[in-house]
């Protein structure tokens, strides 16, 4: 069965080693995230962080749909 494929801007539920699961954004380029077998995500969260590492996502920032997709 393949892997399902995380394309860029996606949500995924993501198991991070340090600080267990969160959604995360895909950022790294679709072309490349097949072929290197990796993929550059960033964590999302609800709560409020520093100023200098918060970025709120909101339709104005061009999020229009929030869930989340977990391999099956």
């Amino acid at each position: 069965m393949p892997l399902p494929e995380p394309f860029r801007g996606e949500v995924w539920d993501v198991d991070f080693p340090d600080f267990g699961r969160h959604p995360a954004v895909v950022l790294s380029v679709n072309a490349l995230n097949s072929r290197l077998g990796h993929v550059a995500v960033v964590p999302v969260t609800g709560t409020s962080g520093p100023a200098a590492t918060h970025i709120a996502l909101t339709a104005d920032a061009g999020l229009t749909h929030y869930g989340l997709r977990t391999p099956r």
